[in-house]
């Protein structure tokens, strides 16, 4: 799932374009220096995805000439307008809308891998007075992740050294439960949950 790669969370939305719902997915690219932020809206189906473009809900059409703000607040809780574009000029039905956010644009160097911990997104698009507002909450966790991975590569090369720390071992085996306990509690938006989890992990990786 890679530095939690493109993970589902549920979303936060509010909108005058009858029943349509966007959707989106983010996921960290580039070394961990890049945002990509995908909309997964797809088309209008009955029964599978009654909140999608096209009839009765807006047409798919409307995104041609729309307009979109993102906004951005990273985990030091600074707000950045990252995106301001006055006209996507976008044939929905063959283009992804797509969104690279880079580090630069967070105001970071462009050596620099985005900040640990977590992110909130604000996606405003508006087109003849019909707009829609997206916000989603999600993590950044590369170095995490890059951790936990090395973990595992540790216990395979002890075990098959026979140079077994049972301790460690035991530690390991905690992280990865709660690991696995953090994704669960992401993907179905606990938050608080999730970020009690969070803290207990950076506590414990800090100790191995």
């Amino acid at each position: 799932m890679g530095a939690l790669g493109c993970l589902p969370v549920p979303p936060t939305s509010n909108s005058n374009l009858m029943a349509l719902e966007l959707d989106m997915i983010q996921c960290v690219t580039d070394g961990c220096k890049t945002l990509l932020l995908t909309d997964t809206t797809g088309t209008y189906a009955d029964p599978g995805n009654l909140t999608g473009w096209g009839l009765p809900n807006a047409d798919i059409a409307w995104t041609d000439n729309a307009s979109v703000v993102i906004t951005i607040t990273t985990p030091d809780e600074v707000q950045h307008i990252v995106w301001v574009q006055q006209d996507l000029g976008i044939d929905y039905t063959t283009d992804l809308l797509e969104f690279p956010i880079t580090n630069v644009l967070l105001g970071l160097a462009v050596d620099e891998t985005l900040p640990e911990g977590v992110y909130e997104t604000e996606l405003y698009l508006v087109n003849d007075g019909t707009e829609f507002t997206l916000k989603r909450r999600f993590y950044v966790l590369c170095n995490m992740q890059y951790k936990i991975d090395s973990l595992l590569v540790d216990y395979v090369n002890s075990e098959l050294c026979n140079e077994v720390d049972n301790r460690k071992i035991e530690d390991i085996y905690a992280v990865f439960l709660l690991w696995r306990a953090f994704q669960e509690s992401v993907a179905c938006g606990a938050e608080d949950q999730a970020d009690d989890i969070y803290c207990r992990l950076n506590k414990m990786l800090k100790l191995l």
